[in-house]
């Protein structure tokens, strides 16, 4: 099953020829991938999930620059499903957030929500050089099983300042 969450304002458009991989991982008996590529006014992401209880998903966005309205903000995901299916998202901040603390809530599962805290990543030089980039940019790839979904968070800069809070919306 595959899950696609887009946020508003990014459109799924024409993607590059090539993709340059920037982060990769495995959990839950899966393997994901995050590759980026460019050009033309352009960024666009990939996401992929593959293993043999995940089977084959996979997510690609591009912007055309468009302002991040907020610090912190979701990409997309793949995988999920109702169950205890692995799940892959992917959330980018401004370059000026270093770290986030985020509440993941569980939808469909009677589970409660925790908190869970990501220093946030960006892509060398020679990559935004090779994939056509500008690094204005940090992300950070979000894994769990089943559906996740971001109910608040707290974002910090490189001196542990609060630079944004902010609840949203999530459905248990």
């Amino acid at each position: 099953m595959l899950v696609l969450l887009v946020v508003p304002g990014v459109a799924i458009a024409s993607l590059p020829r090539s993709f340059v991989e920037v982060d990769s991982g495995k959990f839950g008996g899966s393997h994901w991938r995050f590759r980026v590529g460019g050009g033309h006014g352009e960024r666009c992401i990939e996401l992929r999930l593959s293993g043999r209880s995940s089977g084959y998903s996979k997510g690609a966005v591009c912007d055309q620059g468009i302002p991040m309205h907020w610090h912190w903000q979701m990409v997309f995901g793949v995988g999920g499903g109702n169950g205890n299916f692995p799940t892959v998202q992917l959330g980018i901040s401004s370059p000026r957030v270093s770290r986030v603390n985020l509440l993941l809530g569980h939808p469909g599962r009677h589970r409660p929500a925790n908190w869970h805290s990501y220093e946030l990543r960006s892509i060398t030089r020679s990559e935004a050089h090779r994939a056509h980039l500008k690094r204005d940019f940090h992300y950070a790839v979000l894994t769990g099983m089943g559906f996740l979904c971001v109910k608040k968070v707290r974002a910090f800069d490189r001196f542990g300042d609060l630079v944004e809070r902010r609840s949203l919306h999530c459905e248990n």
